[in-house]
Order: structure tokens, then C-alpha cells, then sequence
């Protein structure tokens, strides 16, 4: 019989090894327990055992007890007797943080009696949690190096190649790539150093594997629409009381309001608030700045490639080493030497550009740069940068990962783009007094010896004309990888006009359409820019244009076609977020109503899916069938249709399969955990 784990906290003593504080011992025995050993510590281990300390009380106020399903309790509760002022000194507004289990960090608990009710619903899905967890640490502190870079005379330069086979689930970070060097990281004043938390040894409590992700060489940038929802610095989500604060280091209320406007900020955490003291109030100094200055023109908008560019250049300032980062990409650099700029682009970078000089120019201390100067720094951001997404591919924002080692060691950016890609990015966000990191997945199969190691730096699901205009615009290069290559292959899958005699696909070969079995015309000759234009005019948040469109497009096109697949999960979204504002009402039927259709719509998909996943092609495409399976699975649960099958097909398929590519902490982990207690 599995005995009650204690809801307790690992924290590392002065020989190193792991110690664990209960429920039992309160937050003033701790403190003094700490205090006794802070003599014999070293400095920098005391300030990180601190932040660490801190961080976990931030979770814990930001969590639901998973046995009651309420939040943190007042110092004072009522509901809770027995506590007392001197159990809650270490939480905020005078509410205590929760405590998350010992064993999968993913549960949170009020107290033991919380847990000991939770207890046998929670103990099977948390042994199941930390035994993948532990095979994938097992599996990743591999210290061998799995890969290198390798020099090309053809277009795409310096590239990565594996040195032995890698299957699925192999992470390949700096732990790998670099024999287990940890990478120097800017701190953001003068100083380039190497993280302790990089090279420390790590066990199953272990809550992050820094050096299995990669890092970003200037803090990432949230993009507008969720800079009051979102900290600017970890992009984790903000606590529903603190999302309406600003985050403004300038005194006068004029600049505060301007700020408010045009450039609004928000922090999380003490942690965040130093983290942020880096770049935040250089930067709102130099918006203030702008939009304070009377002039006829209209103040430029604040775009966020424009101000990545403004972090670059006041990291090279502040540091040699990674202006020689930024000179060695220029070597490996993929953009086609005969690609034309369009107006648009053009009248793009030339925006930033400006933008970005005009910051500099606000900061008096700053060397103004040439705009030409800039320009070339914009196309290596161009080439190099990653669009820091959630688990559900919603991008948040933009950062550099790369490396501040030497050259020729293996580093995100140089790893080359394919429609088919071997390796999957994610993000790991939301770590208080982090910014988002770069993980690399290996997503298929197996990678053999001496291959090359790709990723997508676009959705690979896209038609082929779509996936090279992208890549022409935003990374100046023309895709020549196998999948592109293949003509014959048509992610339309426009049905034939004889819908009922002939099972054929309409192709457009040379601009003339017809069917490739019986060669059948159209009756409409500009069928696929109807269906093309129609699927960029129509916003996402109106219901009933989805709901035609995908009901039009399926009668048009083939279930598998990427058209109807982006309809249909469109569609979804959108219902699923009417589910959310249904239910704050009290409405059961309209809840049912909605559920019911957004449960029958994700059948459809996962059934067309399931044939786009038959062609090995799509491996890529793993976790984005598991997530829509997640939905499916969720909306069973709240129909109650089969509910005992749906659990077990979570438990089973959806965790283990997200484990693979998200750590124990991600958001999507912690609410795929939750509904595995239900």
C-alpha cells in the first residue's frame, strides 16, 4: 500500500544534498532554519536558494487547491482555525501560497488534510507522471555530443548533422551539443557569465533542466496584444489582481500614461522586476521619450521586431562578445542573394529601422547608429529569430536563440528550415526571473548517423505556394527540401466537379485546371483564389462566417485538405471560447449545446487527420493530433460521454506524449495533470 507523500518542498542545503521542509514545520521555523546555515553558505547559493523560495510561494498564490478547487487561504481564514500570522509571513496580501505535492510538482494542496482527500484519485496519475519524468531526464543527461555543425559550399552554409542515431523524444540542447559546456549567458550589464543552475546535478525533484534548452541571447519580446495579460519578462500569465498594474520605472504621471497607451508592461514577480531591470527602463525611457516630442508626423508604433533590435544593439554596446555572436552570423546566413524585396517588405524594415533609431537617439548615452548599420543587424534578426509560441503554435512573441560560445558549435539558429522537419521546437515560459528558453525535440522515429537536423521555421501544414511565399518574405530564400519538390503533391485536394462518379483531385498544372483521373474541368476556373481569398478575409472571432466557410470548403475540398483542417480548428477555437463565456451564465442547455457541437466538429477533424498522419511526411504533426485529441477528450468529459475511456486515453496518450516535448511545468502539463485528477 502506497503510504500519503507529504506536500513538501525540495531546497538544496550547504553539502548539496536535497532536503525537504513539510507542512509541519511553518514558515518561521524555516526561516530560522535558514538563517543558522547562512554563514556557512556562499553568497550566490543563499540568493538563489532565496529566488527559488520566492518563486514557489508566486505559484503557489497563483494556484486552485486541487481536492477543493479554491484558491489561497487568508492568514486569518475562518475555514481554517489553526492558522495563525506566523504561517503566512512568507505570502502576499496576507493569503497563503498553496504547497504543490513533493513527488510530480504538479498537484497543489491548502494543507495535509487537502491532500489526504485527494490522495486516491491523485496517487496513480502522479507515479505515472514521475516515472516519465524520470525516463526523460534519464534519457537526456546523456553528456555525449549527438551533433555538430558541418560547412557547405551550396546555400545552406554552416548546418547540423546527428553523430549517431537519435530517436524519439531525444532532446538536443547544450547538454548534448556542446559536451555538457554551459553556455556564457549576458546578465545584462557588462558581465557575460556562466549560470550555476546550468551545471549543478540534477535529480528526479529537479523542477528545470536549464541546460537542455536553449537560451535566448537578449530577452524575447511580447508581442502587443498580450503585453496587459502576460509578464514581459518570463510570459507567464499574469494573477487577475496584478494584471491591471502597470510595470513603469518613470516618475511623472504624463509618462506613465503614454507608456500605458502605447507601450503598456507587466511584471510578475520580484524576480521578474530584477530580470527586467536590465532592459525595461532604458527602453520606456526612450518610448516616453518619443511620443513626449511635439511634431507634425505621427510617432511611430512600437513594433516588436523594433525594439529586439533595440536589445541587440544595447547588448552589443554593453558587451564585445556578443557583437562577435552577431558578426558570426552573418557567416551562416541562408537568405538567396537574388531575392527581391517587395515594396511591402521594404516599407517594413525601413519602419523598424526607424523606430529603433529613434530610441537610440532618445537615450543620450547610447552611440547613434547608421541606419544602414541597422538594416544589416535587421536581416541577421530576419534569418535568426524564433516566434515564442504556446504548446497550441499561438505565437507570443519574438526572440535569438543562439550561442555566445565560439564558432562552430551547434546553436538553434543553424539549424536549417525543411517542410518535413526531424526536430520540433517548444518553448518553456512562465518560470518567474526566466525568460522563455528553446527546446528541440527529435519528432520522429529515428534520425540516423550523418543526417541533417531541421526544423520548421513556418506551419508545415501550409500549402506548398503559401509555405514558400511565406519563406520568400520573412527569411528571403526559396524552400528546396523533398517535400517541396514534389509537384505532384496538392494540399488543396479540391474535389472533382463528377463528385459522384470520380473520386479524383482537381491539379493545377501550368495554371489549367482539371482532374488527374478523368480530366474533368472546374466549373469555376478560379476556384483555388476563391478559396484562398476567402480563408484571409474572414476573422476568427465570427462565428457564423467559420461555421459557413467550413461547411462550404468540406462539400469543395477532400477531409484531409489543410484548408478544411484550418476551418475546422478555427471553428473550434471559436466555440470553444463561447463555452468559456457560457460558462459564467447559468445556462446548462446553452453549455450542452455548445459543447455538443464543438465535441461532433473535433471527431470530424481527428477522422481526416488520422489519414493526413498515414503519410510519413507528417510526423511533425504528432503533437498537434495529441492536442486536438486533448480538446476532444476534454469535451467527452464534460458531455460524459464514455468518461471512463477518455480518462484512460489521457492518462495513456495524451501525457505521455506531451511529456516528450513540455517540461513537468508548462502550462499545458499542469492542466492536462489537473484533469487527470478529476
Amino acid at each position: 500500500m502506497v503510504e500519503i507523500t507529504e506536500v513538501v518542498e525540495a531546497t538544496t542545503s550547504n553539502n548539496g544534498t536535497t532536503e525537504t521542509t513539510g507542512l509541519k514545520k511553518d514558515a518561521g521555523e524555516r526561516e530560522k532554519a535558514e538563517a543558522q546555515g547562512a554563514d556557512k553558505s556562499k553568497p550566490e547559493e543563499k540568493q538563489r536558494h532565496v529566488q527559488e523560495l520566492t518563486t514557489l510561494q508566486l505559484e503557489g498564490l497563483k494556484q486552485v487547491c486541487t481536492a477543493c478547487g479554491l484558491g489561497p487561504r487568508s492568514a486569518l481564514s475562518p475555514t481554517d482555525p489553526t492558522t495563525t500570522k506566523s504561517t503566512a509571513v512568507c505570502s502576499a496580501d496576507g493569503l497563503i501560497p498553496l504547497k504543490r505535492c513533493s513527488v510530480c510538482h504538479q498537484a497543489w494542496y491548502h494543507d495535509r488534510a487537502c491532500q489526504q482527500k485527494d490522495f486516491p484519485k491523485h496517487k496513480k496519475v502522479c507515479k505515472r507522471l514521475l516515472k516519465q519524468q524520470q525516463q526523460q531526464i534519464d534519457k537526456n543527461t546523456n553528456k555525449v555530443v549527438c551533433c555538430r555543425v558541418q560547412e557547405s559550399n551550396d546555400s545552406r552554409g554552416r548546418y547540423v548533422v546527428g553523430t549517431q542515431t537519435l530517436i524519439f523524444g531525444t532532446v538536443i540542447g547544450p547538454h548534448n551539443a556542446t559536451c555538457g559546456k554551459p553556455l556564457p549567458v549576458w546578465n545584462g550589464d557588462d558581465t557575460v557569465s556562466i549560470s550555476d543552475e546550468q551545471i549543478k546535478p540534477h535529480n528526479k525533484n529537479t523542477r528545470k533542466i536549464d541546460n537542455q534548452h536553449w537560451q535566448p541571447i537578449v530577452a524575447p519580446v511580447l508581442l502587443e496584444n498580450h503585453r496587459r495579460y502576460r509578464c514581459v519578462v518570463c510570459f507567464g500569465l499574469m494573477l487577475e489582481n496584478n494584471s491591471n498594474t502597470p510595470s513603469v520605472s518613470t516618475t511623472t504621471v504624463g509618462n506613465r500614461k503614454i507608456l500605458e497607451q502605447y507601450y503598456p508592461t507587466r511584471l510578475c514577480s520580484d524576480a521578474c522586476r530584477r530580470k527586467a531591470a536590465a532592459f525595461l527602463p532604458s527602453e520606456q525611457q526612450a518610448i516616453s521619450t518619443i511620443y513626449n516630442q511635439k511634431s507634425n508626423n505621427n510617432p511611430p508604433m512600437i513594433l516588436p521586431t523594433a525594439v529586439l533590435l533595440y536589445r541587440l544593439v544595447l547588448a552589443t554596446e554593453r558587451t564585445g562578445q556578443i557583437k562577435q555572436v552577431l558578426l558570426e552570423q552573418l557567416q551562416s546566413e541562408r537568405a538567396d542573394p537574388h531575392h527581391i524585396i517587395s515594396d511591402e517588405e521594404k516599407a517594413h524594415e525601413q519602419a523598424v529601422c526607424a523606430t529603433t533609431w529613434a530610441m537610440m537617439k532618445a537615450i543620450t548615452t547610447l552611440p547613434l547608429w547608421h541606419l544602414d548599420d541597422l538594416a544589416a543587424l535587421l536581416q541577421q534578426v530576419k534569418l535568426n529569430a524564433f516566434s515564442v509560441c504556446t504548446g497550441e503554435a499561438v505565437a507570443l512573441g519574438v526572440g535569438l536563440y543562439t550561442t555566445t560560445t565560439t564558432t562552430l558549435e551547434p546553436a538553434p539558429n543553424l539549424f536549417n528550415h525543411s517542410c518535413r522537419p526531424n526536430l520540433l521546437q517548444t518553448f518553456d515560459y512562465g518560470v518567474a526571473g526566466q525568460y522563455p528558453s528553446l527546446r528541440l525535440t527529435v519528432c520522429v522515429p529515428q534520425i540516423h548517423a550523418q543526417e541533417e537536423l531541421t526544423v520548421s521555421y513556418i506551419d508545415p501544414t501550409l500549402p506548398r505556394h503559401l509555405r514558400q511565399t511565406r519563406l520568400r518574405q520573412d527569411y528571403g530564400f526559396h524552400c528546396h527540401c523533398p517535400t517541396c519538390r514534389d509537384l505532384g503533391r496538392d494540399e488543396l485536394q479540391i474535389k472533382c466537379a463528377r463528385k459522384k462518379s470520380c473520386s479524383g483531385t482537381i491539379r493545377f498544372p501550368d495554371g489549367n485546371a482539371c482532374c488527374d483521373q478523368c480530366q474533368t474541368k472546374p466549373a469555376n476556373d478560379n476556384l483555388r483564389d476563391d478559396l484562398l481569398s476567402k480563408f484571409e478575409t474572414i476573422e476568427s472571432h465570427d462565428m457564423a462566417a467559420l461555421e459557413t466557410a467550413y461547411q462550404s470548403t468540406k462539400q469543395q475540398c477532400k477531409p484531409s485538405s489543410w484548408i478544411v483542417q484550418e476551418w475546422g480548428e478555427r471553428l473550434l477555437q471559436a466555440l470553444l471560447d463561447g463555452l468559456g463565456d457560457a460558462s459564467s451564465s447559468d445556462d446548462a442547455q446553452l453549455q450542452y449545446a455548445i459543447a455538443a457541437q464543438a465535441f461532433q466538429l473535433t471527431e470530424e477533424l481527428l477522422l481526416s487527420s488520422h489519414h493526413q498522419g498515414e503519410d510519413k511526411q507528417q510526423d511533425c504533426l504528432l503533437l498537434r493530433r495529441t492536442l486536438l485529441r486533448y480538446k476532444s477528450i476534454k469535451l467527452r468529459l464534460f458531455l460524459n460521454v464514455r468518461p471512463t475511456e477518455a480518462m484512460q486515453e489521457l492518462e495513456r496518450d495524451i501525457l505521455s506524449t506531451c511529456a516528450t516535448f513540455f517540461p513537468s511545468h508548462h502550462e499545458i502539463m499542469q492542466e492536462i495533470v489537473r484533469d487527470c485528477c478529476l
